[in-house]
Order: C-alpha cells, then structure tokens, then sequence
C-alpha cells in the first residue's frame, strides 16, 4: 500500500509540474533571418581565414628521420597578407611510395611573422614517423593575427 500511494505522489508532482512547464516558443521571421544572417556572416569569415591561411605559404620544404624514428622539418614560411600573423598551425603529412597517407601530424609554431615577411624554421620536431615514409609536405592549416606592435616588455 505505501508503494502504490508513494507511486501516486509521484506521479500528481509530475503532472502539476508539466503543467508549469514553458513551451519553446517558436522563432518568429526576423529571429530565422538574423540567424541566418549570422550563419552567413561566419561562413564568409571562414572563407576569408582559409584564403588568408592559402597566403602564408612552406617554402623550401626538407625533412628528415632520425634515430628511434624521430622526425624534423626545415623550411621557411612566408606571409603574403597585409598584416602580420602568429601562433602558425602547420600539418604534415607523410606518404609511402605507395601514396598511402602514413602519419599526419600538427605542429604549432608561437612565433609573428611580419606582413610580406619571412620565417625560417629549423628543426620543428614532427614527432614519430613511419620507417616506410617516402615523401612528406606540410601546409598552414590555422594561424592567428597578430598585433602590428611589439609587446611591452616585460618588467621584472
């Protein structure tokens, strides 16, 4: 009996609580409308970023494997935009004769690069490679605008 009537409490609470309970109310035109409006406004920002990204380009591209299969990448980047960038995302891939994609990996590079500048990289640790690498090439995959004024330095 106290199981049924504590079932039947439970029960009355869920039902008075349904029926305080808000319905989602439906968006009206000029809700959908910005909306979409922002959709667009990101995919336009989006677009932007990849073609700005497309403009810093891996010149000179070498690699090589090391011992326990330790990999390094020298190359240099350059920056075709108008404004300076920082905090480069570089990916790399490594191939095998074959063509079969075997390693792929990120690497962050926490250095400006000025507008229409030059930075060379030496010895960016790729982590470990396949011994069956033929071939590698890396691309910007991400980035960061930088400030177009050094930083204050810091006080001690």
């Amino acid at each position: 009996m106290r199981i049924i009537s504590a079932f039947l409490l439970l029960l009355l609470i869920a039902i008075f609580l349904g029926k305080f309970h808000a319905e989602p109310k439906a968006s009206t035109a000029a809700e959908t409308k910005s909306a979409s409006e922002r959709a667009a406004a990101r995919e336009i920002k989006q677009g932007l970023r990849s073609a700005a990204a497309a403009k810093i380009e891996v010149n000179d591209y070498r690699w090589g494997q090391y011992s326990y299969g330790l990999s390094s990448a020298y190359f240099t980047l350059f920056n075709a935009n108008v404004f300076p960038v920082k905090d480069i995302v570089i990916r790399c891939e490594y191939v095998s004769r074959s063509g079969t994609l075997l390693n792929r990996y990120e690497s962050t590079i926490f250095v400006a690069v000025p507008a229409k500048g030059l930075l060379e990289v030496n010895d960016l640790k790729m982590g470990f490679v396949n011994d069956q690498a033929y071939s590698s090439g890396c691309d910007v995959v991400d980035f960061d605008v930088a400030a177009t004024r050094a930083p204050a330095p810091m006080k001690r």
